[in-house]
């Protein structure tokens, strides 16, 4: 089971390579004294709590970079519209500059993910009927 940590490495800013670096290493996490003193069980939880932390902030992560997206449900959409009506300082302008944007965000978003569903989805009930 120590094998499985291997050393995982997040990249969270790409400033001068900045990132921060979850490194662990089988010899940091085993210690005979404390398994004889512990036990194996301790070891066990402290991986499996160590891998659901790590797994909680790649999943944070993502959601909050999805929620930055320039879509006008999310918080970037309105972050966004906000931009350009203070760069364009017209309404009617701004209006269709987000909507535009909104239509051609979808249609990429779409386009990623489409092709995904129909190979997990859609071609398995296709070739259970054929």
């Amino acid at each position: 089971l120590l094998h499985i940590i291997l050393p995982l490495r997040i990249s969270v800013g790409l400033i001068h390579g900045a990132h921060v670096n979850f490194f662990i290493t089988k010899e940091q996490i085993y210690n005979p004294e404390i398994e004889a003193k512990y036990g194996a069980f301790g070891i066990k939880a402290f991986i499996w709590l160590t891998l659901l932390f790590s797994w909680l902030f790649i999943i944070n992560l993502g959601v909050g970079m999805f929620n930055l997206l320039p879509l006008g449900i999310l918080d970037g959409g309105k972050m966004f519209y906000l931009a350009i009506l203070h760069f364009t300082k017209n309404e009617s302008l701004t209006n269709k500059i987000w909507k535009y944007t909104n239509i051609i965000l979808v249609m990429v978003l779409l386009a990623l993910i489409l092709p995904q569903l129909y190979n997990t989805l859609i071609a398995p009930l296709i070739n259970s009927f054929i």
